[in-house]
């Protein structure tokens, strides 16, 4: 009886945990596709600083200014259209659809998030048959040290109150 009331508990407390997050981390959330915008902004802010690393030729800046020219103009585009669907889908929510309606719209929007990632990345891909194989090597470096900077939470704000006097690099609130 003990092991079915501790497994009984085990099981509720992982529910809440699993709910808890899932609502945290949901890509229907409106803060969920601010994160996501203000990644992107972030990356985009930084591209100057990748082509000073990386060494770029005129001809290659020229080409790579091209590519992101016309993909700004296009993540717009896609981010308007997901803002709208997930408003959308909080109406739906809100007034009681059926879980059908609901359902297909949550296809949706993953949708979309997922056609957004693919231009992300086609995008980076653009950006990697630019570059000769050292400028490569380099760019792999940066992604990697980002990302785990990423993880380590490098990029929030504890870290600048940690050390008032230290400035944001690159400007980013302009």
């Amino acid at each position: 009886m003990k092991y079915i009331l501790k497994s009984f508990f085990v099981l509720i407390i992982l529910f809440f945990v699993n709910t808890t997050a899932f609502a945290w981390n949901s890509i229907y959330s409106k803060e969920y596709l601010n994160e996501y915008k203000k990644n992107i902004y972030y990356k985009t802010k930084f591209y100057p600083v990748y082509y000073n690393v990386l060494n770029i030729t005129p001809e290659q800046y020229e080409k790579i200014e091209n590519i992101q020219k016309n993909q700004i103009e296009i993540y717009t585009e896609k981010f308007a259209q997901i803002e709208k669907e997930v408003e959308k889908y909080h109406v739906m929510k809100d007034c009681n659809l059926n879980h059908l309606d609901i359902s297909s719209q949550k296809k949706l929007i993953k949708k979309l998030y997922k056609d957004l990632s693919d231009k992300l990345s086609s995008n980076d891909k653009n950006l990697k048959n630019n570059l000769t194989r050292e400028q490569k090597n380099k760019y792999k470096m940066i992604i990697h040290l980002e990302n785990f900077d990423r993880k380590k939470g490098m990029y929030s704000k504890n870290l600048y109150k940690k050390n008032p006097k230290m400035t944001v690099f690159g400007n980013i609130k302009k």
